[in-house]
């Protein structure tokens, strides 16, 4: 027996694993298979070389992605940085029922300011 949120994380993973065995098949397999074809036939790359280097520069980039955007916590994470601000905006607010004394961050600024 497995939970659901157990099928489901084993969904994602395999999700992710798919995607990355094709990312490195599409940049870097089929690349260098056609510079190696063009090669025996005594072809050159010739006007396809930009295309064909572009593509396997752009793996190391490309390759982490499906981990953050098809399994949830990584997804979570990686937008959760983003959301930064409105989490910090709210750090520094006292309940009203606070009986503890809270001193703004500012204020140390600008005592240091002054001295």
């Amino acid at each position: 027996m497995v939970s659901s949120k157990a099928r489901s994380l084993q969904s994602q993973l395999y999700y992710a694993l798919v995607f990355q065995i094709i990312i490195p098949t599409v940049l870097l397999n089929v690349p260098l298979a056609v510079f190696f074809v063009l090669t025996l036939l005594n072809r050159g790359p010739g006007e396809y070389s930009a295309y064909l280097s572009l593509l396997i520069t752009l793996y190391p980039v490309i390759d982490p992605l499906p981990n953050f955007f098809i399994i949830s916590p990584y997804r979570k994470a990686a937008f959760g940085c983003f959301q930064w601000n409105r989490q910090l905006s709210g750090v520094n607010q006292v309940p009203p029922n606070s009986k503890n004394v809270v001193v703004p961050a500012n204020s140390f600024i600008k005592k240091s300011q002054e001295h």
